[in-house]
């Protein structure tokens, strides 16, 4: 089975992507997902967080994600030590749903990774997918769907891989300036690629 990772930066339309995929019948591993689920209470990076952020918590013990989103972005080394918590709970769960996965009878399957790149988890896939626009359409995009100002996507933008360095590592790439009916077309015919690509294999 082959193991594809799918990024590309804020506004893009990894999510809309994925979705099409999924409707393909490919299986999709998200690590956002993954990453949400190893914030729950009990997970092992649950109490390590705590222990490290005791004021980033609700009454009712739960995560306060805006508070501590605030604490790690505005500290380099406070990111670091969060990222050192959460990335290898991340990775262990990605590997364990890809062993089970290989155990059924796919050609390949997703795997949703926002910072691929910036992250260097390159080693986690088989190729990559990115789905790309121009930044001015991700900026218009991400303010629209997430009511922030210009100025903020920008911030994160500054943070990403740039819009060449995601297109120089990419093996397939899914062009999402224009309508749903595009972006339709485009997933199927890069699924057709990889699947005849996996069976000439």
């Amino acid at each position: 089975m082959l193991t594809i990772g799918l990024t590309g930066g804020i506004g893009s339309g990894k999510t809309a992507a994925s979705d099409l995929f999924s409707k393909l019948g490919v299986p999709i591993i998200d690590a956002d997902i993954i990453g949400h689920q190893t914030t729950q209470v009990g997970h092992t990076a649950y109490h390590r967080i705590r222990s490290q952020w005791s004021d980033c918590f609700t009454s009712s013990g739960k995560i306060d994600r805006s508070a501590l989103r605030r604490k790690v972005f505005s500290n380099p080394e406070e990111l670091a030590k969060l990222e050192d918590i959460l990335h290898p709970a991340i990775q262990a769960e990605i590997e364990e749903q890809k062993k089970q996965l290989s155990k059924e009878k796919h050609d390949y399957c997703l795997i949703v990774i926002p910072l691929l790149l910036e992250k260097q988890w390159q080693h986690l896939v088989d190729k990559i997918i990115v789905v790309d626009i121009p930044e001015a359409l991700q900026i218009d995009r991400t303010v629209q769907r997430d009511k922030i100002d210009s100025a903020e996507v920008e911030s994160i933008l500054s943070r990403q891989a740039t819009r060449e360095e995601r297109l120089r590592a990419a093996d397939f790439i899914i062009d999402n300036s224009g309508e749903i009916e595009e972006l339709v077309a485009r997933v199927s015919e890069v699924d057709a690629l990889i699947r005849s690509e996996r069976r000439l294999g």
